[in-house]
Order: C-alpha cells, then sequence, then structure tokens
C-alpha cells in the first residue's frame, strides 16, 4: 500500500512592490546577479564576497546574497580598494560573454570607470601594492622545490 504523500511547509511569501497591474516586478538574487556581471568568476565566490563585504543596495546594508535585485536598484561595493556604484540595468538569464554583462550595469559615478577585472598599477596605494607582491611570491614558492629556492638545482641539474 502507497504511503500518503506529505505536504511540505510552505513559507509565506514576503511581500514586494506590486506594479499597477497587479504583478510583482521581477527579480534575481544578488549573489546570481554578480556572477552573471562578471564581478567574480564563480557564484559561490560571489556569495563569500557578498557575505563577507559591506555591500549597499539602494542605501540599505545587504542582508545576505539572497537579497532580491530588481531593475533600477544601485549597489554600492568595494573593490580593488575603490568604491564602485553600479545601477541594475537589466536582469540576467544566463551567465553570457563579457560584453553581455558589461550590459547589466551601468556605473553612476563619472570619475569611476567600470570594474577592472585586474587592478591598475597606477591606482594601487603602496600598501597594495606590497600585500600583491607578497601574494606574488608566496605563489611562486608554492610552485618551485625548496632546493631550487636554495640554488641547489639549477635548470634541472644539480651543482
Amino acid at each position: 500500500m502507497a504511503k500518503p504523500s506529505k505536504s511540505r511547509k510552505t513559507h509565506p511569501k514576503q511581500t514586494s512592490p506590486v506594479e499597477p497591474d497587479g504583478r510583482s516586478p521581477p527579480w534575481q538574487r544578488l549573489d546570481k546577479w554578480l556572477w552573471c556581471a562578471r564581478l567574480l568568476r564563480t557564484r559561490s565566490a560571489c556569495t563569500r564576497f557578498v557575505l563577507e563585504n559591506a555591500l549597499r543596495l539602494n542605501r540599505a546594508p545587504v542582508s545576505g546574497p539572497d537579497q532580491r535585485v530588481r531593475v533600477g536598484d544601485v549597489l554600492t561595493l568595494m573593490k580593488g580598494g575603490r568604491v564602485v556604484v553600479w545601477r541594475v540595468r537589466a536582469l540576467a538569464e544566463r551567465r553570457g560573454p563579457a560584453a553581455a554583462a558589461a550590459l547589466l550595469y551601468e556605473c553612476c559615478e563619472a570619475d569611476s570607470p567600470p570594474f577592472p577585472m585586474v587592478a591598475d598599477q597606477g591606482d594601487m596605494d603602496r600598501g597594495d601594492m606590497e600585500r600583491e607582491e607578497r601574494l606574488l611570491h608566496c605563489e611562486k614558492d608554492r610552485r618551485i622545490s625548496p632546493a631550487s629556492r636554495s640554488g641547489e638545482i639549477d635548470q634541472g641539474r644539480r651543482r
């Protein structure tokens, strides 16, 4: 005899602004939108970024990666040592190429260029440059064996 299926508890839907025709405006999760806008390479990295950084959506602190983003919202974030202000121009159906991602937002400040994926050396202060150099050296040290760092091995031959 088949067991009766258990009905799942459903949480009441949160109230949202309603358009004149009675429908709520379309929205997308913040972490997914940031991923589609190519802020970071992976969606999990975008989720961590939202949790670890002080982001603001329409001047209010973001509660979490599940925050709803709508067209026209203003997103303020700190990336690469700069404050970046973006206005959401569109929601993404999927993560596309960089050209399509650039159409999802517009920079609101005239003196702030669109977010570069790699920080320019000119925009970095001395502390940032030193941190970058330390990270670069640590990464190189992980790839090079201890013997080659001490000079015992030179181009694959022992001295």
